[in-house]
C-alpha cells in the first residue's frame, strides 16, 4: 500500500512540474500561422523536460508528430518496444536494432517508422518515442499529455524544405498516433478537431481539439456534413490504408452551368486511386488533367472579364489593376450526404492576386496521374477563412464556407491562453 501511494504521489510531482493539471479540458487549441516565404501554415508547442517551445509545420494527413532529435534533451521520454502495441499497429513501423550507446534514436528492440515527408522528396525515418506534450486549453490554462507518441529524426536538418523556423512537422492524421486521437485519448473528449486557416501571414488561424465551441460560432447553423471515406491505400506507402481525409465530390457548378465530369474519377477505386482528398500540403487545390480542363472552360464560359495572360503555375489570369477587374462566380461544390450539402467556392478563395495589376483563377491542373492518386485534391488557398470540422468519431467533416461572409474570419477567435 505504502509503494502504491509513493508511487502515485511521484506521478503528481512530475505532472506539477510540468504546468497546470485538468484532468477533462473541454478542449485544446493551437494558433496556426502562414509563412510569408513557403505558404504553408505551422504552429508550436511544448515538448520534453524541461518544457521547449518547437514550431512545427502542420500536415493534414500525416500520420505522426515528427521532431528533429539532434541534441534532443529530455528527462522524460520514453521509447516503447517494437512488441508493444504502440509500435505494432504503428502506420509504417520496422523493428529497430541499435548497439550504439543509448540515445533517444538508438535503442535496441525498438520501432522504427518510415514516412512520406510531404514537404519534399525524401522519406523520413525516425524512431519512435514518447514524450510530455504542454498545449492551451480552451479555458486559457495550460494542460499536460504525458505520453504523446512522435518521430524522433536526426536528419531533418538536412531538409530544407520546411517553413524557417519549423523544426518538425503537426500530423493531423487519421490514425491513433496522429495528435486528433492521441489528445482525445489522453483527456478523454471527443474525436474531433476544427481547423480554420489564416488568409494572411499577419494574422493567426486556430485548431480546436475536442468539443469546446468556437467563440461567437454556433456550429449546427454553420456546418454543412459530408460523409468521411477510408481510401484502403495509401498514396505513400502501398501496405498501409491512408491517413488522410477522404470525401465524396458529386458534382460541381460555376454559376449556373455544371463542370463536365467523368464520375467514375470521383470515387476510389480497388487501387486506392481517386476521389478527393483535403490537404494542407498543396497550396491550392488542383485538379485531374481532365476535370480541371473541363472546369477552365465552364469558368471562363461564367466568368466576365478579359483573360489576359498566364502566370505560372495559373493558366488563367485576368486584369484587376482596377479592383478585381471580373465578375466571379461561385464554385458550388455538391458533397455526399442526405442533406445534400454544398460547400460554396466564392471569390476570396477561388482568386489568386498575383500582384497589383493581376488576378488569377487558384486552380491548377494535377495531371493524368497525381502523385497524390486523388482526382480532387482540396488545396490550403480553398481553405482559408473556412472553418472545417473533422468529426471522427461520427466518420465526417464539416464545411462552413467563407466566414467573410458571415462578417468573421480564422483571425478573430479570441482564446485566453496563459501560454
Amino acid at each position: 500500500m505504502g509503494i502504491s501511494r509513493s508511487l502515485i504521489f511521484l506521478s503528481i510531482l512530475m505532472l506539477l512540474s510540468h504546468g497546470s493539471i485538468a484532468l477533462r479540458p473541454r478542449g485544446l487549441v493551437l494558433p496556426v500561422m502562414k509563412n510569408a516565404s513557403t505558404n504553408q501554415y505551422f504552429s508550436h508547442l511544448k515538448q520534453r523536460t524541461p518544457f521547449v517551445q518547437i514550431n512545427l509545420n502542420i500536415d493534414l494527413g500525416s500520420p505522426y508528430m515528427v521532431v528533429n532529435c539532434e541534441n534532443y534533451i529530455s528527462s522524460s521520454y520514453t521509447w516503447p518496444r517494437y512488441t508493444s502495441p504502440l509500435c505494432r499497429t504503428a502506420f509504417g513501423a520496422s523493428r529497430h536494432y541499435c548497439n550504439l550507446p543509448a540515445s533517444p534514436s538508438c535503442h535496441n528492440d525498438s520501432c522504427i517508422v518510415y514516412i512520406d515527408n510531404p514537404f519534399t522528396p525524401f522519406v523520413i525515418s525516425g524512431a519512435l518515442l514518447q514524450d510530455a506534450v504542454s498545449i492551451p486549453s480552451t479555458d486559457g490554462s495550460s494542460v499536460v499529455a504525458p505520453h504523446i507518441a512522435f518521430l524522433c529524426d536526426t536528419f531533418l536538418h538536412d531538409q530544407p524544405a520546411f517553413a524557417n523556423g519549423a523544426t518538425g512537422m503537426i500530423g493531423l492524421g487519421r490514425t491513433q498516433t496522429g495528435l486528433p486521437l492521441q489528445f482525445a485519448a489522453a483527456f478523454s473528449f471527443p474525436k474531433k478537431f476544427a481547423m480554420c486557416l489564416p488568409s494572411s501571414t499577419a494574422r493567426r488561424g486556430v485548431i480546436v481539439f475536442g468539443n469546446s465551441p468556437l467563440p461567437g460560432i454556433q456550429l449546427s447553423r454553420l456546418l454543412a456534413y459530408t460523409p468521411l471515406y477510408i481510401n484502403p491505400i495509401s498514396a505513400y506507402w502501398s501496405r498501409e490504408r491512408s491517413t488522410e481525409y477522404f470525401i465524396g465530390v458529386k458534382s460541381i457548378k460555376i454559376g449556373n452551368r455544371g463542370v463536365p465530369i467523368n464520375n467514375t474519377m470521383l470515387s476510389i477505386d480497388g487501387n486506392g486511386w481517386g476521389g478527393t482528398v483535403i490537404s494542407t500540403r498543396n497550396r491550392f487545390t488542383q485538379f485531374e488533367s481532365s476535370i480541371y480542363r473541363a472546369f477552365v472552360s465552364v469558368f471562363l464560359q461564367q466568368a466576365r472579364g478579359r483573360n489576359i495572360s498566364r502566370v505560372p503555375p495559373f493558366d488563367v489570369c485576368f486584369n484587376a489593376k482596377n479592383g478585381l477587374g471580373i465578375s466571379v462566380p461561385d464554385i458550388e461544390v455538391s458533397l455526399d450526404g442526405k442533406d445534400q450539402p454544398i460547400w460554396t467556392i466564392s471569390a476570396s478563395n477561388s482568386m489568386v492576386r498575383v500582384n497589383e495589376s493581376i488576378a488569377c483563377l487558384g486552380f491548377v491542373d494535377g495531371g493524368v496521374d497525381p502523385v497524390e492518386r486523388a482526382a480532387v485534391v482540396i488545396g490550403g488557398h480553398q481553405l482559408e477563412d473556412n472553418l472545417v470540422e473533422f468529426d471522427i468519431a461520427r466518420s465526417r467533416v464539416g464545411f462552413s464556407s467563407s466566414l467573410l461572409r458571415h462578417g468573421t474570419s480564422c483571425s478573430n477567435f479570441n482564446f485566453t491562453s496563459t501560454s
